[in-house]
């Protein structure tokens, strides 16, 4: 989901830009919880096809694995990253009814608001 995909980029983005005075890699995250709520969807046909519209909250948190050149310079430190995100999100997605078979192809998805909260340890 792309959704899912961004909020990943995002918190990975976070980490490795976190204030360090070595640069900083981030692994995958990893959620320990998501929560994603629809609180608006509409719609609108065209020809041929249906286009819907889902606005929504998101709300996580998430850990990952960051490593960094250790201060003395001989080696590296291993350290922990977690973070809080919420926010809302809009996603398009377009029906073809008349496919066979019929098709949802998922479109935009956007993250309206953002917040993340980021802890390094």
């Amino acid at each position: 989901m792309q959704l899912i995909d961004e909020i990943h980029n995002r918190v990975t983005a976070g980490f490795e830009g976190a204030e360090s005075s070595d640069p900083i890699t981030a692994g995958p995250p990893t959620y320990d919880f998501i929560t994603l709520d629809v609180d608006f969807l509409d719609f609108s046909r065209f020809v041929g096809e249906i286009e819907f519209t889902f606005n929504g909250t998101f709300e996580g948190s998430l850990s990952a694995s960051l490593v960094r050149s250790s201060s003395d310079g001989d080696g590296r430190d291993e350290l922990r990253g977690d973070a809080v995100v919420s926010g809302t999100f809009s996603i398009v997605a377009v029906w073809d009814p008349t496919a066979d078979p019929a098709d949802l192809s998922a479109g935009d998805c956007t993250i309206v608001d953002w917040e993340q909260d980021l802890h390094v340890s």
